[in-house]
């Protein structure tokens, strides 16, 4: 609204003066109250309002009273495309009620309404004046976010799986499995242990036992290959009678020696050939012919042999279940405090929303759901959100990066860019997600205009 009015002296006053920003729309009016005694010896007035900032001005478009003559002569050369207010003396009326509505821009922002009046005298003169009516200031901007979180879809059946690896022990060039044998009984009762973690759990339903056993890369390749295949059997077979589950459930595969991970652990070593070594790992010769080289550099294989063998004589192990779905807010919070992994995105989303928007519990169910999801774009989007709410903006900057192009993300960057006042990279964001429909945005672009 205009800030400061004051009247036009002399022949004519001003009252009600207005400058109204509604939108992208900007108006100006006003009330122009005539002194005719005054005007009455004059061949004409002309009244333009006219906005100024600095360098930028907009003229309006200005009111006119003429002699009788005068005004046939503007009439004629006004022709039918100019748009000025126009009155003879003799119509003048006592009040001119003036009104205008032009495109709002930038810069209008503490512009001030200046009313130039020219006139011409009956001998020839003329001169012009310009009176200061006031300022158009914008209301402060008071930013309230309003946080946009977007609940994921639920997942159509929960599938998880535990992945792990254990070394179990076979003596040389048997497939017998013996679980007093070294450390077996520790071994095999890690796998065990992750089964029935499983099967004793009422919410989680064992679905398959996946195993997979390597053999290390020394003898006699189809040897290996046989080796490998049948312990892997063996460490099946004593599990399944062990627990007392069908062995349908269980899904064997083996690889014959495990050539990936010697490379990998000669290549991290220290020892003193190793780039040999490594050009012999390369080559495209077949594995028992590697081998065949690789022993010619005695003292190193011997340290592969007791260092590096060993570990490669392993069983990868993963047991997949199902999990139930959760609806209840506190089921979920006792499951995330627990095994979080269990959960769905859908499901954190409840549970955040069990609690105050911003709040610590808020924020902290956003941050796990993340730690489960960190490259899921609505959990970085939504954890992007509530790290905005507690104001830390650094981390949030971070999220945003990995938040997806939704509407709803490019809103949370205008926030986010509108947090640290920086309104010129909010803008186009803001203008991308009001473009898809975010009214949350389009009210923010208005509350940034103003």
């Amino acid at each position: 609204m205009l800030s400061v009015l004051a009247p036009l002296c002399g022949w004519a006053q001003t009252e009600n003066v207005a400058l109204v920003r509604a939108g992208k729309q900007f108006h100006v009016s006003m009330d122009i109250n005539l002194d005719k005694d005054v005007v009455k010896n004059t061949k004409a007035y002309v009244l333009t309002p006219v906005l100024v900032n600095g360098e930028y001005s907009q003229e309006l478009e200005p009111v006119g009273f003429y002699s009788r003559d005068r005004f046939y002569s503007y009439l004629e050369e006004a022709g039918v495309a100019n748009k000025e207010n126009a009155y003879t003396k003799q119509d003048l009326p006592v009040t001119v009620h003036y009104a205008k509505t032009i495109p709002y821009e930038h810069w209008m922002n503490g512009a001030h309404i200046t009313l130039v009046r020219q006139w011409e005298g009956c001998c020839g003169d003329s001169d012009t004046y310009a009176d200061t009516l006031g300022q158009y200031n914008r209301e402060p901007f008071n930013f309230a976010p309003e946080y946009i979180y977007v609940q994921p879809e639920g997942e159509n059946g929960k599938v998880r799986d535990m992945v792990d690896e254990t070394i179990i022990h076979f003596p040389v060039n048997s497939t017998k499995l013996n679980s007093k044998y070294l450390e077996n009984s520790v071994a095999v009762q890690k796998i065990q242990n992750d089964i029935d973690e499983v099967r004793n759990n009422s919410d989680l339903t064992l679905k398959k036992v996946y195993l997979h056993s390597a053999a290390s890369p020394e003898g006699n390749y189809k040897h290996n290959a046989d080796l490998a295949d049948g312990r892997v059997k063996a460490i099946r077979d004593h599990v399944a009678k062990s627990l007392e589950i069908d062995e349908e459930l269980f899904e064997v595969s083996s690889t014959a020696e495990d050539m990936d991970g010697l490379r990998e652990w000669i290549a991290a070593s220290d020892l003193a050939d190793k780039d040999e070594l490594l050009a012999i790992m390369d080559s495209s010769d077949e594995p028992d012919a590697k081998e065949a080289q690789l022993r010619k550099h005695s003292a190193s294989w011997s340290k592969i042999l007791r260092d590096c063998m060993p570990r490669l004589r392993r069983t990868i192990y993963r047991v997949e279940y199902g999990v139930r779905d959760y609806t209840d807010p506190k089921d979920i919070i006792e499951t995330m405090n627990t095994h979080p992994e269990n959960l769905s995105l859908n499901e954190f989303y409840i549970a955040a929303n069990y609690y105050e928007a911003g709040s610590p519990e808020f924020i902290e169910v956003n941050r796990i759901a993340l730690s489960q999801y960190p490259d899921d774009p609505i959990a970085n989007l939504n954890a992007a959100n509530a790290e905005m709410e507690a104001g830390n903006l650094g981390a949030a900057a971070e999220l945003l990066e990995k938040a997806g192009d939704s509407p709803e993300a490019e809103y949370a960057r205008g926030l986010y860019f509108t947090h640290r006042g920086q309104f010129a990279k909010a803008t186009p964001h803001l203008q991308t997600a009001a473009d898809a429909g975010i009214e949350k945005a389009v009210k923010l672009l208005d509350d940034i205009d103003r």
